[in-house]
């Protein structure tokens, strides 16, 4: 009777393990479809539009330099994350070293508005928006306030404003 109870909790086990490889497996094909089956954000504009080409100053969604630009503000925003706050909280005295990166970093959050402005905006899976108007209207109703106080340089309204020290 053991030992039956013992290949009948077997069985169960494989069966749910099965399902668990159906499910996964079925996971992977949709996933690999969906990345394998993704057009190009070239691909979808030439679709919708034809042979017209984008306006010169329009950076497409998957372009190598917005990809790039992705990466570069994705490592701005975890530096700004991170180290930003230790500095703050337990370091007092600010090098003119760190004072000129810091300076860097808040032009590069102040391109990145420009980038954004001249980014195209994926309507749907298939439409590209490259209409600068369209484009500005939609940034300014989503992320262009929040992204316009990150770019405050904050070190250089420091040194304009006085310090009380006691």
């Amino acid at each position: 009777k053991r030992v039956q109870e013992l290949w009948a909790l077997c069985i169960r086990k494989a069966k749910i393990g099965a399902k668990i490889n159906d499910r996964v497996a079925f996971l992977k094909k949709r996933l690999y479809t969906y990345g394998a089956s993704k057009n190009t954000s070239y691909e979808r504009f030439l679709k919708v539009h034809g042979n017209k080409k984008p306006p010169f100053w329009c950076i497409l969604p998957n372009s190598r330099f917005k990809i790039f630009w992705n990466i570069v503000i994705i490592i701005l925003l975890m530096y700004t994350a991170i180290v930003v706050p230790y500095r703050t909280a337990f370091i007092d005295v600010t090098t003119t070293d760190w004072f000129y990166f810091e300076l860097f970093l808040d032009m590069l959050f102040i391109f990145d508005l420009f980038v954004n402005f001249l980014s195209a905006r994926e309507i749907n899976q298939e439409e590209i928006d490259v209409r600068f108007k369209s484009i500005a209207i939609g940034y300014m109703k989503g992320w262009f306030f929040l992204d316009i106080v990150a770019c405050i340089p904050f070190q250089l309204i420091e040194l304009v404003l006085p310090t009380n020290q006691s």
